[in-house]
Parts: C-alpha cells; sequence; structure tokens
C-alpha cells in the first residue's frame, strides 16, 4: 500500500481542523479584547532601550508636543527648505 493512497483529504482536513484549533486555544488568552490586541502589536514593534510607544505617559513629551505640526518627510512634505535641510545636517 502506497501511503499517499490512505491519506485522504478528509484525514488532511481534520488534522489542519485540529491544528487550528489547538494553536487558537492554547496561544492566545480566550477573553482578547480589541485594546489588549492593540497593546500586543505595538509592544512587539518597539527595540529601543526605552519605548517610544509610551510617550504620553512623559510630562516633557505632552508638554512640548504639538499635533497640528505635520511631520516631517511625509508624502506631502518631502521637499525640504534650504533652511531646514541646513538645520537637520
Amino acid at each position: 500500500m502506497n501511503i499517499s493512497n490512505r491519506v485522504t483529504p478528509r484525514y488532511i482536513t481534520l488534522l489542519l481542523s485540529f491544528m487550528t484549533i489547538f494553536l487558537l486555544f492554547t496561544q492566545t488568552p480566550t477573553n482578547m479584547t480589541i485594546d489588549s490586541f492593540d497593546d500586543s502589536i505595538f509592544e512587539a514593534s518597539c527595540s529601543c532601550k526605552t519605548c517610544v510607544m509610551g510617550f504620553m505617559d512623559d510630562d516633557w513629551f505632552v508638554y512640548r508636543y504639538d499635533p497640528t505640526i505635520s511631520p516631517l518627510l511625509n508624502r506631502k512634505n518631502s521637499v525640504l527648505r534650504r533652511d531646514t535641510y541646513k538645520w537637520w545636517r
């Protein structure tokens, strides 16, 4: 008997279903909320010694942060004026 003859699509589907259910229930908490999901995404994206994602906890940053100023070098603001370029250089 050849092994490929014994493995039917039904067994493959059953195996994949079992593995999926097993991984879903063992790797993540069942009471996962959107807030905790966002926290887990941002937690993994920071590789600095001090994470900049927690900037709203810093009084110095909150006092000086102005959200009306557009970010430097985005798609709409990619050309620097000469004085800005000189300052950054």
